[in-house]
């Protein structure tokens, strides 16, 4: 996966049910690969939430990535090795479609990241929202009703 010339998935995507899962494995390959561009593997929050979730560190999501030929590995790897709790992925699922800044200091980092997409939207409020604006999945101008 190369980031310098693709977005990674959606952090909406989901794969066996998993949201932000397709997002981690084009960014861990990117990360192997030398080819994030200007995204971040490790010490990337909304990485972390999938990380905490499934009970695994950045290193053995990246090992487990890179040990994985294709998606169909990684979960394959994450339904025998990780086992996580499908209540705990449901929270999680939750959580990545709804996750707003919550800190002063993160309310303007967003604030400036959404006006640099020069965008005059006001229903963009969540990371989610902003990610898929930033990557063009969704218009810089709003819809009409």
């Amino acid at each position: 996966m190369d980031l310098t010339k693709h977005y990674p998935r959606s952090p909406r995507a989901e794969l066996d049910g998993i949201k932000i899962l397709p997002r981690a494995i084009d960014k861990a390959r990117a990360q192997l690969a030398g080819t994030l561009g200007h995204y971040i593997y490790f010490l990337c929050g909304v990485n972390r939430v999938l990380f905490t979730t499934l009970h695994v560190t950045e290193q053995q999501f990246l090992d487990a990535v890179a040990a994985s030929p294709d998606d169909a590995g990684v979960v394959r790897w994450i339904r025998e090795v990780v086992k996580p709790d499908p209540a705990r992925i449901a929270a999680m699922n939750e959580r990545i479609e709804h996750m707003k800044p919550e800190t002063p200091q993160a309310k303007a980092v967003f604030a400036a990241d959404l006006a640099a997409t020069g965008t005059t939207r006001t229903d963009i409020t969540t990371y989610a929202d902003l990610l898929d604006l930033e990557e063009r999945r969704i218009p810089a101008s709003a819809p009409t009703p």
